[in-house]
């Protein structure tokens, strides 16, 4: 394809080349790579410059309402608070579901993460850390309701943190993810692409060899230790004269620093609102 291209001069916007893609543009096409960041991008104005806005959230510490179960195959069942948990660590014979609020819950799944890694089992540890995004993610589902009324006409694509997640949001809208057919999601796609609909919801799908038209409004909900990922998300997002782009974050936690890598990284001012 690319050696049937009768132009002087390619400008080819992508995330991440990897080696081999670019030595391989380099033969067939005698093409020089040239490695531009975002935040050049934008201020050659090759993309539009975002208006970011973070939204801080607090982790609930009062109300006990999450659970996490120990010895789940035990038939006698034991209910207690997650600051008396060690007292049960010990007792065998008991099924212990532990209540803790969302503060409590977070810092168990960190708990796991870093135990899991300091004895070498790096794929639970992965998995707990899936599992924490998850459930901050979740979290937000209010956020992105709200902002879907203040921006009531608006065209809207929100970065959800789980399929379940982006099915509840979403409801009878367009949504995109891996468990549905891909007749369905090109269809979603195309629906949304052509302004039959205004809402998009999706996990991941739309971070690789998806465009979209336009839009005015993202919402990105977790940011995972990649930055080429949070940088995949903001390209997909800048598809206006002046993109508004959501990050509600949780204070105090992973996501918090991530989402302070990626600014730094790509240079951009943010907003702080308030919902």
């Amino acid at each position: 394809i690319f050696q049937a291209i009768k132009f002087n001069r390619y400008i080819f916007l992508s995330a991440k080349v990897k080696k081999d893609k670019k030595d391989l543009l380099k033969k067939i096409c005698r093409f020089k790579v040239h490695i531009v960041k975002l935040e050049e991008a934008i201020e050659k104005e090759w993309l539009p410059k975002p208006e970011i806005r973070v939204i801080y959230l607090t982790l609930d510490n009062v109300h006990r309402v999450h659970q996490y179960i120990l010895r789940p195959k035990q038939a006698q069942t034991v209910t207690i608070n997650y600051p008396d948990r060690w007292n049960w660590i010990k007792v065998s014979h008991a099924r212990v579901v532990v209540k803790c609020t969302a503060q409590e819950y977070y810092n168990y799944l960190t708990e796991q993460i870093d135990y899991f890694k300091g004895i070498g089992k790096f794929d639970i540890a992965n998995m707990r850390g899936s599992a924490r995004k998850r459930f901050l993610a979740e979290l937000k589902s209010d956020v992105v309701r709200k902002l879907v009324l203040r921006h009531s006409g608006d065209r809207i694509v929100t970065f959800a943190g789980s399929i379940a997640q982006c099915e509840e949001l979403a409801g009878d809208k367009a949504k995109i993810h891996s468990k549905q057919k891909a007749a369905i999601n090109r269809q979603m796609l195309e629906s949304y692409n052509n302004y039959e609909v205004n809402e998009l919801y999706n996990v991941g799908s739309l971070v690789r060899a998806v465009s979209l038209t336009s839009l005015d409004i993202g919402i990105v909900l977790t940011l995972t230790g990649d930055t080429v990922e949070g940088y995949q998300k903001l390209g997909r997002l800048m598809r206006s004269k002046i993109p508004i782009i959501y990050f509600p974050t949780f204070k105090n936690t992973t996501e918090k620093s991530k989402f302070d890598k990626l600014m730094s990284e790509i240079k951009q001012d943010y907003k702080i609102v308030e919902m």
